[in-house]
């Protein structure tokens, strides 16, 4: 995550994930091909984490704290 949780944005990072995911599924080179899937991860990682919640994010309750129930 990033060093300040309370930075975090969430459609920033979900970009990065579709960028790392695009170099991944189009680059031929096997060091790059490994370099963006780490990316990938990393960036979905991050949005698990925001989704999760917790007490030093913006969104304490998680994904639960954006939806009308």
């Amino acid at each position: 995550m990033t060093s300040d949780p309370t930075d975090f944005d969430p459609t920033k990072t979900l970009l990065e994930l579709v960028d790392a995911c695009r170099e991944w599924n189009r680059t031929d080179d096997p060091d790059a091909r490994d370099a963006a899937r780490a990316d990938a991860i990393d960036a979905l990682e991050e949005l698990l984490e925001w989704l999760k919640g917790g007490d030093d994010l913006p969104n304490p309750d998680g994904i639960a704290g954006h939806l009308d129930t």
